[in-house]
C-alpha cells in the first residue's frame, strides 16, 4: 500500500478553507428560518487488517527496530525479529585474522525505550542467526523491504542464549584499555560472542579487506526471541559509523602486545519483520464477523478501524458546521501495554492511493490524542478528530469513496495497541457528530 502522509495538492486548500467550524455560506441564509443542530451521522465500522507497513528503504530513517513475541487471548501472536548489516568503516584491522591475538568480541545493542512493550526487566531466550545472502545485494535505491519479509538465515545460530533485559538501569563494563576497575554506560544489550568463529571468517583472506569484500564474509544477522509477552527496542542504523552506539567492539593487541579496540557499527541497511497471527483471538472472531461492538488498532501491518460514512449523501441538504468522531478506549490503561499517542484519518483517491485528511498546518485542530473524560462518574480514555474539512469534500462531490480509515501515527516501528467501542456498543459507542445549518 502507497501511503501519503500530505493532502492531494488540489484538494489542500479546499481542506483548509473548509476546516473551520463556522456557518459557512451564513452570510447569504436567511438567519431568522436557518436552524443550527448536533446530529449523530448513522454510520457502519469494521476492523480491517492492514498487509504490510515499509520496514526499510533508502528514505527510511527509522532507527528503532524490535524483538521478541506477545500471545493473548485479544489480539493473538506477533513476532518480531530484527536484522541488521554490519558495516565495516574505515581501515579493517589484519590482526583481527589471528585467534591468538584477539581478546574478545562483543554485540552491543544501545536501547531504545519507545521499542518496549509487555514486560520488561525478564530473561529473553534470543538467538542471533547469520544471513545467507548479504545485506550488500539489496540495492536500497529501489528495493524496500516490508514488514512481512523475511530474509534466509543459516540454520545453526551463530549465538544462542540467555539475556536479562533491562531497558532503563545503567551497567558496569571493564575498561579494557586502560586495565581499570570500569565504568558505567547506559542501558545496552552486550553480548558475549565466540571469538573464533570471527577470527575463521577472516583468516582466510590473504590480502587487504576492503568493504565490499568484508560485506561477503559477514553478510549479517537476524536476532529474535522465543520468549513471550515481552518485546524490547533496540537502536540501530541511526548513525551508522565508527562511533555508532550499535556495534560489535573487538578486543585485540598487536605483535607488540599493546591492546587496542576495534569497532564496527550496525544497520546501515536494516529490517524488522513483523508477524501477526490472530488466529483463535477475540480479534479474528471480531473481524470475521464484521463486528460493532469491539474495533480495534494496532500499527505495524496489524489492525485498523473502517468507517463507512455514506449516510451523509442521504440527509436533506445542509450546511456543515463541523464534524467530528470520537472513539472511547475499551481496556483500562496499563502501561506495559501503550495506546496509541496519535490516530490519523485516511481516505482512498481515485487512483487507489491513500492520502491522510489531516491539515498539518493545524494540526491541533484535528485532535486525534487520548484524552481522559468522565461521563457519569466514570473517567474514561478518548480520541477525537475534527473531519470537517474531509466531510465537506465528499458532500460537494469532490471525494466519492465514502469510506475512511483510522490508523495508527506511526503506522510503523512503534509497538501500540487498543480496542475502542464500536457504534452498536452499548456503552460508550464510537460517533460521528456532525454540528449542520439548516437551511
Amino acid at each position: 500500500m502507497k501511503y501519503l502522509s500530505l493532502l492531494l495538492v488540489s484538494l489542500g486548500i479546499l481542506i483548509v478553507a473548509c476546516n473551520d467550524p463556522i456557518n459557512i455560506g451564513s452570510d447569504i441564509l436567511d438567519q431568522e428560518n436557518s436552524e443550527v443542530s448536533l446530529d449523530l451521522l448513522p454510520i457502519e465500522a469494521i476492523t480491517t487488517s492492514e498487509d504490510k507497513v515499509i520496514s526499510f528503504t533508502e528514505n527510511v530513517s527509522n532507527s528503532l527496530y524490535m524483538v521478541g513475541n506477545l500471545d493473548d487471548s485479544t489480539y493473538g501472536r506477533t513476532e518480531a525479529t530484527v536484522y541488521f548489516s554490519v558495516n565495516l568503516i574505515g581501515d579493517f584491522v589484519n590482526e583481527l585474522k589471528d585467534a591468538s591475538l584477539v581478546d574478545s568480541v562483543v554485540l552491543v545493542l544501545e536501547y531504545d525505550t519507545l521499542g518496549r512493550y509487555g514486560a520488561d526487566n525478564i530473561v529473553h531466550d534470543l538467538e542471533l542467526l547469520q544471513l545467507s545472502e548479504p545485506f550488500s545485494n539489496f540495492d536500497m535505491t529501489t528495493d524496500t523491504l516490508f514488514s512481512d519479509s523475511e530474509l534466509e538465515t543459516e540454520a545453526t545460530p551463530f549465538w544462542s542464549g540467555q539475556a536479562l533485559i533491562n531497558q532503563t538501569d545503567s551497567i558496569f563494563i571493564g575498561d579494557y584499555l586502560q586495565d581499570t576497575t570500569g565504568f558505567r554506560v547506559s542501558a545496552e544489550l552486550r553480548i558475549a560472542l565466540e571469538k573464533e568463529k570471527w577470527t575463521d571468517l577472516f583468516a582466510d583472506q590473504p590480502g587487504t579487506i576492503d568493504e565490499d569484500l568484508f560485506s561477503q564474509i559477514v553478510p549479517g544477522f537476524a536476532l529474535r526471541s522465543s520468549t513471550n509477552n515481552s518485546i524490547f527496542g533496540v537502536d540501530i542504523g541511526a548513525n551508522a559509523t565508527i562511533s555508532s552506539s550499535s556495534r560489535i567492539i573487538f578486543h585485540y593487541r598487536n605483535n607488540e602486545g599493546e591492546r587496542n579496540v576495534y569497532a564496527t557499527p550496525l544497520g546501515l541497511t536494516r529490517h524488522n519483520q513483523i508477524l501477526h497471527d490472530d488466529s483463535g483471538s477475540a480479534l479474528e472472531t471480531d473481524r470475521q464477523e464484521m463486528d460493532q461492538e469491539r474495533l480495534y488498532i494496532q500499527p505495524q501491518g496489524g489492525a485498523e478501524i473502517e468507517i463507512d460514512l455514506a449516510a451523509l449523501l442521504d440527509q436533506e441538504p445542509f450546511i456543515l458546521n463541523s464534524a467530528q468522531i470520537e472513539l472511547t478506549v475499551v481496556d483500562p490503561i496499563d502501561e506495559d501495554f501503550r495506546i496509541p499517542n496519535l490516530l490519523n484519518v485516511t481516505f482512498r483517491g481515485e487512483s487507489g492511493d491513500e492520502f491522510s485528511i489531516i491539515d498539518f498546518t493545524n494540526i491541533t485542530r484535528f485532535g486525534g490524542s487520548p484524552e481522559e473524560v468522565t461521563e457519569d462518574g466514570e473517567t474514561l480514555t478518548r480520541y477525537t478528530m475534527d473531519i470537517t474539512g474531509h466531510v465537506n469534500l465528499i458532500l460537494d462531490g469532490n471525494v466519492e469513496d465514502t469510506k475512511i480509515r483510522v490508523i495508527p501515527t506511526p503506522r510503523a516501528f512503534v509497538p501500540t495497541r487498543t480496542r475502542v467501542f464500536g457504534p452498536n456498543s452499548a456503552e460508550s459507542p464510537l460517533i460521528v457528530k456532525i454540528i449542520k445549518t439548516n437551511p
